[in-house]
């Protein structure tokens, strides 16, 4: 059994959706969560259903994109339950836009809230993690990074994340905390908003599935329990039943070496034999 009883949890952005899912899912297996979201009523409504299924749950409205704000969060965490060992950085805010079409604002508010905010919390609660019994930190990304027209922007906010979980994981590796993230698939309102806009601009949008946020919840549960202790700086991606690992980033082959490269041999490498070795676009 995954057991996560000892467990304290800060889950962003869990007033609907995957958000609002692993609350559920954490606290139906013991955990203590604190419910985090921008619409403090929102993130109330899902802790009273917690509460009234016998679940431990607070919520705490905060924007978590203000640094102070995001120490706070944490500090309630700690004071209502006396520790954290568990932060799901999920909240996100998306803005689709092919690139010529964007402005400056969207742009702005989706690196605030989806990278400063990530990291942000990342840092209060591995203070508190470090200082204390250690703990997971959990960061969603999404396969927009992958190349979906559109999401661009939001592409780049996300895998800005998936670098800081490689890097802030190598940081981390022989210590108590651990860092992961999850690439799920849901229909949520973030699938509603790119099939309109995909719809809108003539194009092709994936066969959407109907599958549920809570599909996700297990991979969530496990990478906050004992039982994920080994498992440090993965992408673990849900696809509706379909669980995997992403690849890091890595030198691809062949290598090509010269005594002194020149634009004249570049051409030729790409010719000879890097331009059929191109990695494909998307997932």
């Amino acid at each position: 059994m995954i057991e996560l009883s000892d467990k304290c949890v800060v889950i962003t952005g869990a007033a609907a959706g995957i958000g609002r899912a692993c609350a559920i899912g954490a606290a139906s297996r013991g955990a203590r969560v604190i419910v985090n979201d921008i619409d403090e009523a929102e993130a109330d409504k899902v802790a009273s259903e917690i509460r009234a299924s016998g679940g431990i749950a607070v919520a705490h409205g905060a924007d978590i994109s203000d640094w102070l704000a995001a120490e706070a969060l944490i500090e309630r965490c700690a004071g209502e339950f006396g520790t954290i060992t568990g932060l799901i950085n999920n909240a996100g805010v998306f803005r689709m836009g092919m690139v010529e079409e964007l402005n400056a604002r969207d742009v702005t508010t989706m690196w605030e809230v989806n990278v400063l905010g990530t990291i942000a919390c990342s840092h209060h609660a591995l203070r508190h993690m470090l200082a204390g019994e250690g703990g997971s930190i959990i960061n969603t990304v999404s396969a927009a990074q992958a190349g979906i027209a559109g999401m661009s922007a939001y592409g780049a906010t996300k895998g800005a994340i998936a670098s800081f979980t490689y890097t802030m994981a190598a940081e981390l590796a022989g210590r108590s905390v651990r860092v992961n993230a999850i690439s799920p698939r849901a229909n949520t309102q973030m699938r509603t908003i790119s099939s309109s806009f995909r719809a809108a601009h003539g194009i092709r949008a994936a066969k959407d599935r109907p599958e549920s946020p809570f599909l996700n919840v297990p991979v969530y549960e496990y990478l906050l329990s004992d039982a994920s202790k080994a498992v440090n700086g993965q992408i673990v991606r849900m696809n509706g039943l379909e669980l995997s690992l992403c690849s890091h980033p890595q030198v691809m082959s062949p290598v090509l070496t010269q005594p002194a490269w020149t634009a004249e041999l570049v051409n030729e490498a790409f010719r000879s034999v890097l331009l059929a070795a191109q990695a494909p676009l998307g997932m």
